[in-house]
């Protein structure tokens, strides 16, 4: 009976402790999968520190659509378009291009880079287009803010604005927590098992681990992954995102300045945008080949993969590397 009720958690994605499961039963283990299903594809974990006060995890993941119709691009830009323009529009006043005049006065607008052009970009909003006259080079499909006169039709570029960071942001701390992240889980990374909380892998290659282990670990994830951990005094979140190529530390920022992990057109999985980052992260976790260690305006950035490991002190935010091969 246990055994089934596990079975069935796990394949819809939830990980159950042990005093839970002693007091689950099939109708309860179905309002959970039910809950599951409704709050966003987020999935519930709950975890007990040593001090017995409860750790509440939630994993959020992609749910991509297998077959791609062509509405579905549109949807996702616009959604992409919508969920930026909101961050921007805390940061300017903005109006839709087919309101711009001939002024001298400075004037803002968002919207996304379509193309580039010999003089500087396309830029275009749901109710148009204007070309950019600026000899900076935003990215396609960057949804940025820009600032500056009219001029014949064109905008004169004086600035850009990402929506970035917010200058008000706090990072957030839970003490007596420490986090294992690593790719790659051998026999040289079970002591690291044994100094931390719990163990972040996605993907497991060990399949050895016992009943235990297992149960401090969170190994399903798709690209990217949000774990969010609500903790007695604060809550955090943990972006995870392999990117399609290898990246340095400078294009890692700059996620974090467009809000966006700006995925190529290929990439898109449907209609719902995963990779617009609308909350800030507390940890973004890259797997990558490069490895560094950087802060961003309180995000810790960490890329690594096999055969290194990180171990995660999220009372302090200190970042500790291993070999793990």
């Amino acid at each position: 009976m246990k055994e089934e009720i596990v079975r069935r958690a796990l394949k819809a994605g939830i990980l159950l402790t042990p005093g839970l499961l002693e007091t689950l039963d099939e109708k309860k283990l179905e309002e959970m999968i039910k809950e599951a299903k409704q709050k966003d594809k987020a999935v519930l974990t709950e975890r007990e520190k040593p001090s017995k006060s409860k750790l509440i995890i939630k994993v959020k993941r992609v749910v991509p659509k297998e077959k791609l119709k062509p509405e579905d691009f549109t949807k996702y830009y616009n959604n992409k378009y919508e969920g930026i323009k909101k961050l921007l529009l805390k940061k300017l006043d903005a109006v839709s291009i087919n309101k711009l005049r001939e002024s001298y006065d400075e004037i803002s607008v968002i919207g996304m880079v379509r193309e580039p052009t010999s003089r500087g970009f396309v830029l275009e909003d749901p109710t148009g287009e204007i070309e950019v006259i600026s000899n900076k080079e935003p990215e396609a499909d960057d949804v940025i803010g820009v600032k500056g006169t009219t001029r014949e039709g064109k905008l004169m570029e004086r600035e850009i604005i990402l929506p970035d960071i917010p200058l008000d942001y706090k990072s957030k701390k839970i003490r007596n927590l420490t986090l294992l992240l690593t790719t790659s889980l051998t026999d040289k990374a079970r002591p690291l098992i044994q100094t931390t909380n719990f163990t972040l892998i996605p993907k497991l290659e060990d399949e050895t681990l016992n009943e235990k282990e297992k149960e401090q670990m969170i190994t399903e994830f798709t690209n990217p992954t949000w774990i969010i951990i609500s903790g007695p005094e604060d809550e955090m979140n943990i972006l995870v995102y392999r990117p399609e190529e290898e990246i340095e530390q400078k294009q890692a920022i700059d996620y974090l300045r467009k809000r966006h992990l700006s995925p190529k057109r290929n990439k898109v999985s449907g209609p719902d945008d995963y990779f617009f980052i609308g909350q800030v992260p507390d940890i973004l976790w890259l797997i990558s080949p490069k490895k560094f260690l950087e802060n961003y305006k309180g995000v810790t950035i960490i890329s690594f993969e096999a055969p290194d490991a990180a171990r995660v002190n999220l009372g302090t935010r200190e970042v500790e590397f291993k070999q793990v091969l």
